[in-house]
């Protein structure tokens, strides 16, 4: 039968391995407080020890859901006097603010679509795992 309690070296080993196996869930453990860094290491290496990765990459992406749903990104832009966008907000720029406030998402991850062109508040879907969905609100406001 095996344990299911592991020492903080075992701990060290197995979280290194899941970030070696997911490039990107290293970016979004770094969006974590410390606290709930320690926490999720630990539950996430007991995983990984018992052959359950997937679950350790979902428990991940839940907690990246929950700071991104209670997110609002502010853009500012050029625009006209209608509110018309001169270009548009693409994927790029979310992601760009996102990691600017220590939220690392992949811009493929931001499902726009199509690109943002008026001012105002949009909600913006960001699909982290195939069942972890989030949503984001952005805010554009013109400039100057």
């Amino acid at each position: 039968m095996m344990t299911l309690l592991m020492n903080e070296a075992e701990l060290s080993v197995e979280l290194n391995r899941l970030i070696r196996t997911a490039f990107d869930t290293r970016k979004k453990l770094l969006a974590l407080s410390e606290h709930d860094l320690e926490v999720r290491r630990r539950y996430a290496g007991l995983l990984i020890r018992n052959n359950r990765q997937a679950e350790a990459f979902k428990l991940i992406d839940d907690l990246l859901a929950a700071k991104l749903n209670a997110v609002t990104v502010e853009l500012t832009r050029k625009a006209g006097d209608e509110g018309k966008l001169f270009g548009s907000i693409t994927s790029a720029d979310i992601a760009d603010a996102l990691g600017a406030m220590g939220l690392v998402v992949d811009k493929r991850k931001i499902d726009l679509e199509h690109h943002i062109k008026l001012l105002g508040f949009h909600s913006v879907a960001v699909k982290l795992h195939h069942d972890v969905h989030a949503e984001v609100k952005v805010n554009i406001s013109p400039e100057g």
